[in-house]
């Protein structure tokens, strides 16, 4: 029911008004069911951008901004999880299954963390491929999530050629180890 509808249903059994149309009270009351219409469709709008699970357009965007990038190459799906991951971390979530967590809030979804104990080094290779800004961007997350005291090396693709050099093995030796490519990317 518009609410126009809703002004003369209620105001007609008052016979007060003439509220026929073409009357002024007609004119009147059709300008301000008029806004009010409008304004039902705006606050229906708001309402929806409140919330990640309706968000559409400014809500989602809004969110992204205050992470830092907007995530336009996902689907607005994708971009409504990776939102919901990154809101819900709490002070109890710097283990490894919230740092699971933190690289799927970021969009990656294969990645390595290699941890460095005795000299307070990580090292994360990630496998997805991102364009310059966005690899800056999650590198620059990764530094801000993980402990100050603890030194981040990021790689992408897999082990570089110099970490496969320095353990210093022929082919011959490099082929008798049977792994998987799965393992060499993963450097096991």
């Amino acid at each position: 029911m518009t609410a126009l509808q809703s002004l003369s249903k209620k105001l007609a059994p008052l016979n007060i008004y003439d509220i026929s149309e073409g009357t002024n009270i007609f004119a009147e009351l059709s300008a301000y069911a008029y806004a009010i219409d409008r304004h039902r469709q705006n606050t229906q709008i708001v309402l929806r951008e409140c919330f990640i699970s309706t968000a559409e357009s400014y809500g989602i965007e809004m969110r992204e901004k205050v992470f830092g990038n907007l995530r336009e190459d996902y689907t607005l799906s994708q971009r409504r999880e990776m939102l919901k991951l990154r809101r819900g971390f709490g002070d109890s979530d710097f283990t490894l299954a919230g740092f699971d967590e933190f690289m799927s809030s970021l969009g990656v979804g294969s990645y390595n963390l290699f941890e460095m104990f005795l000299t307070y080094e990580a090292v994360v290779t990630m496998y997805n491929t991102f364009s310059s800004t966005d690899a800056q961007w999650i590198e620059n997350q990764i530094e801000r999530f993980l402990p100050a005291h603890i030194l981040v090396h990021i790689y992408y693709g897999g082990p570089a050629f110099s970490e496969i050099d320095a353990e210093d093995m022929t082919y011959a030796d490099f082929d008798t180890n049977n792994k998987t490519w799965r393992q060499i990317e993963n450097n096991q």
